[in-house]
């Protein structure tokens, strides 16, 4: 079985998206569409668009302050038994 990265060549990487802030979303799915290769499908197209677009509103509340520490997070989903 391919996997979803090997057939796609997913380029959900760190640094491949932070360039990206000031474009326009639709040159920003340009950008994603013309980094796939050639045999990609629909929904190859789709799950890239859908990665960036959580990738940087992922960016976007960490620089706003709106996250939370590793421990914080354990402690969130296991409770203080960690």
């Amino acid at each position: 079985m391919i996997t979803r990265e090997a057939k796609c060549g997913i380029t959900a990487k760190p640094g491949n998206y932070r360039d990206s802030t000031m474009q326009s979303a639709k040159d920003a799915a340009r950008q994603v569409i013309n980094h796939l290769p050639d045999q990609a499908t629909w929904d190859d197209i789709m799950y890239e668009l859908y990665v960036k677009q959580k990738i940087e509103a992922g960016i976007k509340a960490a620089d706003e302050g709106r996250s939370v520490s590793h421990q914080e997070a354990k402690e969130r989903l296991l409770g203080n038994a960690s």
